[in-house]
């Protein structure tokens, strides 16, 4: 299990997450589809879920008639926009939390979902948010009638992972939308008490190549995000999640604290410090009188099994084991803070509920591991080689790309104190969970029944 869409995340499969709520990103012009099996991605993906072939995924034109919006976004013709409801139409009973179906989901939050309140569930791509929220959805299914919303993925995608989770059964729906107005309009109507905004676009290189589409994504997808927040003041608690690139990196021996100066060097970093700084600005423009709570957390890189993304040490290194190869490294000595998915998902809800009961809580926090867990490349990597066996290795080969941060670390002084945070998993505890996860899914395992014990035991 896993990272960030959005209050809490499944780090199981390379699907993108079904509550679009934390990105809003513009609507992409093309997908990517496998040549095997017609899989289809929002994302090219080295291997593909469906088939398993590897290098398959081709970028295509798609299809589909849209109609430009007040707000510039992008509306499919033929769908219907939510209706906003009278006054005397919203019921004021209290309701009795619906269990999730999910025993520790349940208890993290606070013994199920309660009617009207909305949670987002996010991370990075390919953790298994859009898995774990159909499970929620398929359970919840049988007592009521469950409506799921895709942002990015089809309808075909959908059902193609359902069948892998089991029976579905009861009234659930299904509705691809990315169109603002008409979240908007899902948010004046399910009047969310907390926000939590993860969804970004993630990848170092990636942001090299399209630079425009990360700064739309990751910075107007936060301005919008924040004018929903702003517009509804159902909303008590908001909690933006960044990264620990925000900073200006002066390659210091010591963590980078809050109140250091946010300058990330990369268009993905650097659009990470600028959904900041909206949010800042958001913060003392329209919420100075406290009526909403809001927060950042900077957390620091996560390792979970399910991220396939590309360009990403650890499914580089997953990759390899798979194909019997040797790992290929390209910095092995730049030092980064890694820790287990798990990790800051259990830190933004906690404080996501902490400012949500008093706002004192609302602030900037860094999430990270310890500074011993603060490793080097090469030195994961030889925990990964040692973890996963079958005598892999793996070797130096830079391949000159664009620039990497040497040493960077957090000083999380300031979550510890306030909360009495620690991190739980060690560095080389974090890649054994990884490991773990991946060999099951080598071998066309149980990774569901992996990710519950692991939840699991990261909650006892």
């Amino acid at each position: 299990m896993a990272n960030h869409g959005d209050g809490i995340c499944g780090c199981l499969r390379p699907d993108p997450c079904p509550l679009f709520l934390g990105g809003m990103m513009k609507a992409k012009q093309t997908a990517f589809f496998c040549k095997e099996c017609g899989y289809e991605s929002a994302k090219w993906m080295g291997q593909c879920p469906g088939c398993r072939q590897w290098n398959t995924f081709v970028e295509e034109p798609t299809a589909g008639s849209f109609a430009t919006t007040k707000s510039g976004g992008a509306k499919k013709q033929g769908l219907e926009a939510s209706k906003p409801l009278r006054l005397e139409e919203i019921s004021t009973d209290e309701e009795d939390r619906s269990s999730t179906g999910l025993h520790e989901l349940d208890r993290v939050l606070g013994g199920g979902l309660v009617t009207g309140s909305l949670i987002l569930v996010g991370g990075d791509p390919g953790i298994g948010k859009s898995t774990l929220l159909l499970q929620v959805c398929r359970n919840l299914a049988d007592q009521v009638s469950v409506l799921y919303i895709s942002g990015e993925e089809s309808l075909k995608q959908i059902k193609m992972r359902a069948s892998r989770i089991g029976t579905i059964s009861g009234e659930l729906l299904f509705l691809c939308e990315t169109n603002l107005d008409t979240i908007e309009e899902a948010i004046r109507e399910t009047k969310p008490e907390i926000v939590l905004h993860l969804a970004a676009q993630p990848i170092v290189r990636d942001s090299y190549k399209d630079p425009v589409y990360t700064y739309e994504t990751n910075v107007i997808g936060t301005v919008n995000i924040l004018e929903c927040v702003r517009l509804n003041p159902c909303v008590k608690s908001f909690l933006n999640v960044t990264t620990d690139k925000v900073y200006e990196n002066r390659e210091w021996e010591y963590g980078y604290r809050e109140v250091d100066r946010l300058d990330g060097y990369d268009p993905y970093s650097n659009s990470k410090s600028c959904s900041e700084l909206v949010t800042h600005s958001y913060r003392k423009s329209f919420f100075a009188d406290g009526h909403c709570a809001i927060s950042t957390c900077r957390a620091g890189n996560v390792i979970g099994g399910g991220d396939f993304a590309n360009d990403r040490i650890v499914p580089d290194c997953v990759r390899a084991a798979m194909a019997k190869k040797p790992i290929v490294v390209r910095n092995p000595h730049s030092t980064r803070p890694y820790q287990h998915v798990l990790e800051p998902l259990a830190a933004y809800l906690m404080v996501a509920k902490a400012q949500y009961e008093d706002r004192k809580y609302a602030g900037y926090y860094n999430v990270g591991p310890d500074d011993k867990d603060c490793v080097t490349t090469g030195e994961l990597v030889d925990m990964f080689c040692n973890a996963w066996g079958n005598g892999l290795s793996w070797e130096n080969k830079s391949d000159g790309g664009p620039h990497e941060a040497n040493f960077l670390k957090l000083d999380c002084s300031k979550l510890k104190t306030t909360f009495g945070w620690h991190p739980r998993y060690g560095v080389k505890e974090a890649i054994g969970l990884t490991v773990e996860w991946c060999q099951e899914y080598e071998k066309n395992g149980d990774v569901v029944a992996v990710m519950d014990r692991q939840i699991a035991e990261m909650f006892q």
